[in-house]
């Protein structure tokens, strides 16, 4: 995963959080950021495109921030499924460990190294960071069906990666995925090389007071035909691997404070709106979307008010006042956390 960054800032305006104004006489400071938005911004320049994360960022900026308030930090995804299908074909064993591989490091290596920008930066005013991505086993699962469904091919090529014979069914190749992608998840060296740089990292931001807003991620209705289809996973199937103690993870609830379908056990800590969400973003496109990738930058935002308001708590401690002061949600609490985020709570 690739990481590039700029700043997003076009306004003037100067946050809550900076120091008061120098007098007229002297020169304006420049307003630094406050929220860094880890995300991806390819062909934001593009007329008539809006990338995911302009989007999450039309969400901070609906809930009082201005555009200088923001960091892009530029984090691509890892893994061509064209290139695995390729390499399949070709005879290649290993090509779907190493499909898996790079699915998994990739958003591990792309989040520490835009984190590292954010701590090496000595004078930086950031005190968060949202990133509506991730990635969990389930993810690469429904990627791969997803494909194996429309192309019986790449099906039949999944198969002699994962040791079936071309007889097996089904539900009997999902098993098999399921048990493959865990396995190297859990066990691949790369991938446990960069699970542990990334901890690292996420520790040291802890550290520094920053706290990291993650989406739960969308695989409620995955988790729903699994279930069905007694489909055996391993407990962290649904969570978002870059999900650890030091980040703060988000489900969606619906305007009515309800459960969606798309929720699933993925550790989710608190939650928020996060369907039929209206975006406009900085360059005026209105849309409306859903999933929890529009519920986590809500929490960010709640997260930063509390960053000024009380300068001197932590990361954890902040997020442990927006769970006691979260609305009660039915669900699981690994769909909805503690419940509800409660905007008129400070």
């Amino acid at each position: 995963m690739n990481v590039t960054s700029s700043s997003s800032a076009t306004s003037s305006t100067r946050p809550a959080s900076q120091p008061v104004s120098k007098p007229a006489a002297e020169p304006a400071s420049k307003v630094e950021p406050s929220v860094a938005v880890l995300d991806e911004f390819r062909g934001a320049d593009e007329p008539g495109r809006t990338t995911h994360g302009e989007l999450v960022e039309g969400v901070l900026l609906s809930q009082g921030l201005e555009q200088d308030d923001i960091k892009r930090l530029q984090v691509s995804p890892q893994g061509d499924v064209e290139q695995l299908w390729n390499e399949m074909a070709e005879g290649h064993e290993g090509a779907l460990d190493r499909y898996i591989e790079d699915r998994m490091h990739g958003v591990l290596d792309g989040t520490t190294s835009a984190l590292e920008e954010v701590l090496q930066d000595k004078d930086s005013s950031i005190t968060t960071v949202n990133q509506s991505q991730g990635m969990s086993e389930s993810l690469v699962l429904t990627q791969l069906t997803t494909v194996a469904r429309e192309v019986p091919e790449f099906k039949e090529l999944l198969k002699e990666q994962v040791g079936l014979p071309a007889e097996a069914s089904g539900q009997e190749l999902v098993q098999a995925l399921v048990d493959t992608i865990g396995d190297v998840n859990q066990n691949s060296p790369i991938v446990q090389q960069a699970r542990e740089r990334y901890l690292e990292v996420s520790q040291q931001l802890a550290n520094q007071g920053i706290s990291h807003v993650l989406a739960a991620g969308n695989e409620g209705e995955t988790e729903d035909a699994l279930i069905a289809s007694g489909i055996q996973t391993g407990p962290n199937f649904f969570r978002n691997i870059l999900a650890n103690d030091n980040t703060t993870v988000v489900g969606a609830v619906d305007a009515q404070g309800g459960n969606p379908t798309f929720n699933a056990d993925a550790g989710a800590e608190i939650s928020a709106l996060g369907v039929d969400v209206s975006i406009q973003t900085a360059d005026g496109a209105q849309e409306v979307q859903s999933g929890t990738s529009f519920a986590a930058p809500l929490v960010a935002a709640a997260d930063a008010r509390l960053a000024v308001l009380f300068p001197n708590l932590t990361a954890r401690q902040r997020e442990g006042m927006m769970a006691a002061s979260a609305i009660p949600v039915a669900g699981q609490p690994g769909e909805v956390g503690a419940g509800q985020l409660n905007m008129m709570a400070w």
